[in-house]
């Protein structure tokens, strides 16, 4: 989250922070499923958890880091 801050400094972290914790409940909320995203707190990773954008990332030639 620091770099995001450097980049963008005018991004309140506490407001950054708030919407990753909330980011399963939010896809949920809008009938997202499966879900795509995941946030872990612990690690501060956010995570590609949906299989078939992973099946498509590994397999699938996309031009994404």
């Amino acid at each position: 989250m620091t770099r995001i801050n450097k980049s963008e400094p005018q991004v309140r972290l506490s407001d950054l922070s708030a919407a990753l914790n909330r980011l399963d409940k939010l896809q949920a909320d809008r009938s997202i499923s499966p879900l795509i995203l995941s946030f872990n707190p612990d690690s501060r990773k956010v995570q590609l958890v949906d299989r078939e954008l992973l099946f498509y990332r590994k397999y699938g030639n996309p031009r994404w880091s």
